[in-house]
């Protein structure tokens, strides 16, 4: 929705360790089903970015991630196909992202998902609050009764 250009956008997924490859299967599976283009077309589920601003910074993160060392599950760099003109950007999911890269740290305000993985509840309530920005957060468990409870401060 919006293109991930929004304050409500889930811009990084937390999974256990041990569930990554399930997770990285579920998420191949729904983006390769999402359609980029023309936002007035009803098949579209990803339109363009709003201007110049927003699309450098989307565009230009491929290298770095690479670079880094990320791992692109899909997305990567260029216009989609058929979509050579305008702010068009692949839908992107990486995952094994190092602290340091600046897309885990920040919002992105484009269609890029950063999976990270830990093992310990404490690991991944550190890994949640390790940004200087409020960003916003999903929590999703199995525990029935009490989800989250643990990641309360």
């Amino acid at each position: 929705m919006n293109n991930g250009q929004a304050c409500i956008a889930g811009a990084r997924l937390l999974v256990p360790e041990n569930r990554l490859e399930d997770v990285k299967k579920v998420v191949r599976d729904t983006i390769s089903g999402l359609k980029v283009g023309n936002p007035e077309n009803e098949e579209t589920s990803i339109g363009p970015l709003a201007n110049q601003k927003q699309y450098e910074p989307c565009s230009g993160l491929h290298k770095i991630r690479r670079r880094r060392g990320a791992e692109l599950l899909i997305g990567g760099e260029g216009h989609p196909d058929g979509l050579n003109e305008g702010f068009f950007v692949k839908a992107d999911r990486l995952c094994r992202s190092t602290k340091n890269m600046r897309y885990r740290q920040e919002e992105v305000f484009g269609p890029v998902l950063s999976i990270m993985t830990y093992k310990t509840e404490q690991e991944a309530i550190e890994m949640a609050n390790d940004t200087i920005y409020g960003l916003l957060a999903y929590v999703s468990s199995s525990d029935q009764k009490e989800p989250g409870k643990s990641l309360h401060k």
